[in-house]
């Protein structure tokens, strides 16, 4: 009897794994809200960088994910506000979480405040889509997109309207955009 239980569970460990190679997306739920739980223990030790990795293999697993969706807007808001004497950092950090939630107050403050960091004036038009043609430049398409956006915020503009379609358009043409995926799988339901 002692040799009967381990091939038991042996042969039940077989078919979980063949049923997890043979039906994709059997398991992804359990393995999401792993990787989830991950992440938010990551943001409660302040360890963004794990945070946003696990956040995005979860997503990566199941895009429809609403929970690590907004735990990943939150490890890069408060990866922003931990990054604060390093703006251009904490920008990318800001630029990310807004892309996620692009109304969010606090994020666009901080936002605000690291753009004035940097010498450039937050309230300026041409300094936001300054920012924002540099960052298309640099292939950064998503946070260009909010950056356009914040531009427009100041200022409805119709060249800098062209503009933020031509980043939406790069960056749905850039198949390694994982953010992008993830803002146009919102959209798509």
């Amino acid at each position: 009897m002692h040799i009967v239980f381990p091939r038991i569970w042996r042969n039940l460990l077989i078919a979980m794994t063949i049923a997890q190679v043979a039906v994709p997306g059997v398991f992804a739920q359990e393995s999401s809200h792993h990787l989830n739980n991950v992440g938010v223990k990551a943001i409660n030790a302040e360890n963004y960088p794990k945070a946003i990795d696990s956040l995005e293999s979860a997503l990566r697993v199941d895009p429809e994910y609403e929970i690590a969706r907004f735990n990943l807007f939150l490890a890069f808001k408060n990866y922003g506000l931990k990054l604060e004497n390093d703006p251009e950092k904490a920008m990318t950090m800001f630029h990310k979480a807004l892309f996620f939630n692009p109304r969010d107050y606090d994020v666009i403050q901080n936002l605000d405040k690291a753009v004035k960091q940097t010498g450039k004036n937050p309230y300026s038009f041409e300094d936001r889509i300054g920012i924002a043609k540099k960052l298309s430049d640099a292939g950064a398409f998503g946070e260009a997109f909010v950056e356009y956006g914040q531009a427009l915020r100041i200022c409805e503009d119709k060249d800098a309207r062209l503009e933020l379609d031509k980043t939406f358009a790069q960056a749905k043409a850039n198949p390694n955009d994982f953010e992008f995926k993830l803002y146009r799988s919102r959209f798509r339901r």
